[in-house]
């Protein structure tokens, strides 16, 4: 029997309506992480649904080799550039670095083992010489640098070399500073000026080995060859511009081909990213690149964008040419490109400014999603299995078309706690969407949800039973802070009858007129002289006092200073709000943890973890509140 196409064309429809209908239910796989780590980047192994990379701003890297049931935690260590004032320390291969500093101490306290300098010295592996001088003992420091590691010369290594023995002029800056806050701040600023950025942006997973993965950040690209446990940098550079990585691309056709966008212009490896080589084409070679696209279904167009335009090129990357600008900058930066992989003439660019389309090739860009999308920065742009099925969205909202971009309904539609970093469809599950926001790790995926038999519902509600409610944890850690807010307008009123209090202003003074001789004259009633003894000459004196009260009556009725405005009302907002949303979602994710817990009878890492996770919340949440909740250790 031969299938008509009127038929296919039905079959088809139905299939695509039957997709659009299913619920998605929502599954939070944040199981095991610290709470709002935040949440950057997080990637889906092409050949091993279970294996999940997830990264974060302060530079950890979370792998999951079980779906999201689990996360193993690691770091990505790198160092950052030598400058100026810089306290850790960087310099070039083998160059020998001394400094000296002085201490003014008696020498025979070094030969009794009183010295401390040396026995930090011998720690820091540096060797010392020292030669009593006229009671003054001098340090000379010398520190042999083998690697990228070791100490930075110039201005920098005599600022500030790593530890604070090899740091003398900044010890002696710091020793002239007489209040000892501003020392503090100048070494916690050096500090942070010096620490590595090495927040985790986006991650490119090799398809065909999950164990290896390039992650881009903000100090070079990473690589790991071992499912995630090291991390070395394969590529970095002498600017900052030049270490910031904002997207990493497989070529479709062969893997070992890798291109990576940073911020001083496109590069380029050969070799699985071991070594790198820029584009010497000027509109990709030094300007600010923030994404890179393949044509699936034609490997020489290559699409670039800029911070400023999108490039072309349709020869592989030898030549590009400029297919979109535009006056307003932020319509200018470019987010992300996608191309059709059904139809290559149709291209999607997400920019600060809202989502544009192209039915063209790029060489006609159209907005699309109305005013929904316009004005928004655009950071979700991903192709579904079907034709024509797209998901796009900024931070706090998820869209979905099923027609090419004509029209656009919601994707999610829940109330959004945490600012969305990124999500895409799984190449795995059909219809199933990875949201990743900056606190949670969450699978959208289209099945009838599971429902709960009656034995669990029993159990849980008997435990929330026995534990107290969320209103009652929340205002008891606002009244731990004192922010809650009607004992802090009880305070007020009752402040209100301070203005029947006088201020009271006293003053005290005494006088005394002191004689050259036994004698004084004063003037008599009709101006008449008169001489008059006196014993002593020290006790003509006067002892005065005088009192003042002062009443404010307006003050019974109003106080600027009791009314809930100005900079005291606008902080004590503030710290109830932040208070009220910690403690509303800790206590959320532990009852969704525990509720898990009934449902779910697993057993080895992923309830271990689970249950570690509720025995750190509830420690949170006691030490908010005042050990309200019952403690269960998880171990």
């Amino acid at each position: 029997m031969r299938s008509s196409p009127v038929f296919l064309c039905l079959l088809i429809a139905a299939s695509v309506a039957d997709a659009q209908d299913r619920p998605r239910v929502v599954e939070d796989l944040t199981r095991g992480l610290r709470f709002s780590p935040p949440f950057l980047s997080l990637a889906e192994s092409p050949s091993d649904p279970d294996t999940l990379y997830a990264g974060v701003r302060w530079g950890r890297i979370y792998v999951s080799r079980d779906g999201g049931k689990s996360w193993n935690e690691n770091y990505a260590r790198t160092s950052p550039g030598a400058f100026y004032g810089s306290i850790r320390a960087q310099a070039d291969p083998g160059r020998v670095i001394s400094t000296g500093v002085s201490f003014a101490r008696d020498p025979n306290s070094l030969l009794q083992g009183q010295d401390v300098g040396d026995s930090i010295l011998q720690a820091a592996g540096a060797s010392a010489r020292r030669a009593a001088i006229n009671g003054t003992v001098l340090y000379g420091l010398s520190r042999s640098v083998d690697g990228p590691g070791g100490a930075g010369g110039g201005a920098g290594a005599r600022l500030g070399v790593g530890l604070r023995e090899t740091a003398p002029w900044l010890a002696i800056a710091v020793r002239k500073k007489r209040r000892w806050g501003v020392g503090i701040r100048l070494q916690q600023t050096l500090a942070l000026k010096a620490a590595p950025a090495t927040s985790i942006g986006f991650f490119d997973v090799d398809p065909r080995d999950p164990e290896v993965a390039l992650a881009a950040t903000n100090d070079g690209l990473l690589k790991s060859n071992d499912g995630g446990f090291s991390w070395p940098t394969v590529m970095t550079g002498a600017l900052r511009s030049q270490r910031t990585i904002h997207h990493v691309l497989r070529h479709p056709s062969d893997p070992d081909v890798v291109y990576a966008a940073t911020g001083l212009g496109l590069r380029i490896s050969r070799d699985a990213g071991e070594t790198w080589a820029p584009l010497v084409h000027g509109l990709v070679a030094i300007n600010d690149t923030r994404w890179v696209a393949i044509d699936p279904n034609d490997h020489k167009v290559m699409y670039v964008g800029l911070s400023w335009a999108l490039v072309k090129s349709e020869d592989g990357g030898e030549n590009f040419r400029i297919i979109f600008d535009h006056p307003w900058p932020r319509a200018a930066l470019v987010r992300r490109v996608l191309v059709d992989p059904h139809d290559s003439k149709r291209v999607f660019m997400a920019t600060a400014d809202g989502l544009f389309v192209s039915d063209n090739a790029g060489y006609k860009w159209d907005r699309t999603g109305g005013l929904v999308m316009t004005g928004f920065d655009t950071i979700v742009l991903s192709a579904g299995p079907e034709p024509g099925h797209f998901l796009t969205g900024n931070a706090r909202d998820l869209w979905e078309t099923w027609d090419g971009g004509k029209t656009w309904r919601i994707a999610y539609f829940a109330p959004i706690e945490w600012d969305v970093r990124w999500a895409f469809f799984s190449r795995h599950e059909p219809g199933a969407i990875w949201v990743l926001t900056s606190a949670e790790i969450l699978k959208l995926a289209p099945r009838a949800p599971e429902s709960l038999g009656p034995e669990v519902v029993r159990r849980f509600r008997e435990l929330v039973r026995r534990e107290p409610p969320l209103h009652h944890v929340v205002q008891s850690a606002l009244r731990r802070s004192g922010v809650d807010r009607p004992t802090v307008n009880a305070f007020r009123r009752r402040a209100q009858i301070s203005a029947f209090l006088p201020q009271v202003t006293a003053a005290l003074w005494a006088r005394t007129v002191e004689l050259e001789d036994d004698s004084a004259r004063r003037s008599g009633m009709f101006g008449a002289a008169t001489t008059i003894p006196l014993t002593n000459a020290f006790r003509d004196s006067g002892l005065f006092y005088t009192v003042f009260a002062k009443w404010n009556l307006p003050g019974i009725w109003h106080s600027q200073d009791e009314a809930p405005t100005d900079r005291v009302g606008s902080l004590n907002r503030g710290a109830e709000w932040r208070i009220r949303m910690t403690v509303i979602n800790l206590y959320q994710e532990r009852r969704r943890l525990q509720l898990e817990g009934l449902a779910n009878e697993d057993e080895g890492r992923p309830r271990l973890l689970r249950d570690l996770r509720i025995e750190e919340l509830t420690a949170h949440l006691n030490a908010l509140a005042g050990d309200l909740l019952p403690f269960r250790p998880a171990l």
